[in-house]
C-alpha cells in the first residue's frame, strides 16, 4: 500500500535541524534535492535526495556528527563544486575509488555531513579485497 503523505523510500533518514526552511532552501541550490512536502506548516519538510528522501525535522539540536547521509548521484563532480559554491565544506574532494565509484564529504553550514557517491564501473568486490555475502536486493 501506497500513501501519498510518507516518502515512498525503505529507510528515511530523518535530519534534525533548527531551522529547516533555510536548510531546505540551501539543499535545493546546492544539491539539487526538491521538497517533497511540508508538514504543519514547518515542523517537517519532505525532501527528494537523488532517488531516495530525507525529512527535515524542526527541533532545537546540533545536527549529530557521527552521522552522514550518503546520497546516490550522477553528477559528483557538478554537484561538488556547486555546493562548495554556496557554502559546503568540502571535506573530501571527489575521488576515484577501486570498487567503482567516485565519492565526496561535504559538511552543510548547519553542521551536517554529506557523503555523494557516483558508480563510474561495476567491480567484482573479491577484486578489492570485498567479502560479498548478500548482494542481490531482497523484495
Amino acid at each position: 500500500m501506497t500513501n501519498r503523505s510518507a516518502p515512498p523510500s525503505s529507510v528515511i533518514p530523518v535530519l534534525r535541524y533548527s531551522d529547516i526552511v533555510a536548510v531546505a532552501s540551501w539543499l535545493k541550490t546546492a544539491f539539487g534535492f526538491r521538497e517533497r512536502l511540508r508538514v504543519g506548516g514547518n515542523h517537517r519538510i519532505q525532501m527528494h535526495a537523488s532517488d531516495g528522501h530525507i525529512i527535515l525535522h524542526q527541533a532545537e539540536v546540533e545536527p549529530a556528527r557521527s552521522v552522514s547521509i550518503m546520497v546516490r548521484t550522477d553528477r559528483i563532480d557538478e554537484l561538488f563544486a556547486n555546493a562548495v559554491a554556496h557554502g559546503a565544506v568540502a571535506l573530501r574532494d571527489p575521488q576515484t575509488h577501486m570498487y567503482g565509484e567516485r565519492q565526496c564529504t561535504l559538511q552543510d553550514p548547519f553542521g551536517q555531513v554529506w557523503d555523494f557517491t557516483q558508480t563510474i564501473e561495476d567491480i567484482d568486490p573479491s577484486s578489492w579485497g570485498g567479502e560479498a555475502i548478500e548482494l542481490e536486493r531482497i523484495p
